[in-house]
Formats: C-alpha cells, sequence, structure tokens
C-alpha cells in the first residue's frame, strides 16, 4: 500500500505472507513499484520499517536510513528510509 505525495512515494506497507519470504517476492514488489514511478516522473521513496518488520530488507535495493528512533514504542526501533530513483 503506498501513496503519491507530489514527486515522492511514501510506501505505507509492503507485506509478504510468512510463507511466501525468502524467495524474492518482497524484492520483486518494490522493484516493480520503483519502475511504476520511474515512468510516472517520480523521483524518490519514503518508508518506515520497525525493527520486527527487517528493515536491513530495504538497505539491500539502495534505500538509505534516514532516522532511526530508539525505542519508538516498547523496545522496538522504527527507521525511515529514503530512495532516490
Amino acid at each position: 500500500m503506498a501513496e503519491a505525495l507530489g514527486d515522492t512515494l511514501e510506501i505505507a506497507f509492503l507485506y509478504v505472507d510468512e510463507q511466501y519470504r525468502g524467495k524474492g517476492i518482497g524484492r520483486k514488489l518494490l522493484a516493480h513499484a520503483e519502475d511504476l514511478e520511474r515512468q510516472k516522473g517520480m523521483k524518490r521513496n519514503l518508508l518506515n520499517a520497525y525493527s520486527f518488520q527487517a528493515p536491513a530488507f530495504y538497505e539491500k535495493p539502495g534505500y538509505t536510513e534516514l532516522l532511526k528512533l530508539t525505542p519508538a514504542f516498547d523496545d522496538y526501533a522504527q527507521s525511515y528510509f529514503t530512495k532516490i530513483l
């Protein structure tokens, strides 16, 4: 689930059911969204992930961590990422 705001796509949720994780589906979904954005002239992505949501997943395809709140709630950290397309 995502929303375009000006020239930026804010990704609210990217979810792959546990039984399908580790098969490249999340990476393909993210790459597909980026391809569509480029076609529409968008310039960047913005998203956030909590520490229990595998934030390292976003670093592999080139997302940069802008901010990390530790803790954000309970013992969980929240990281904000961006990627220039």
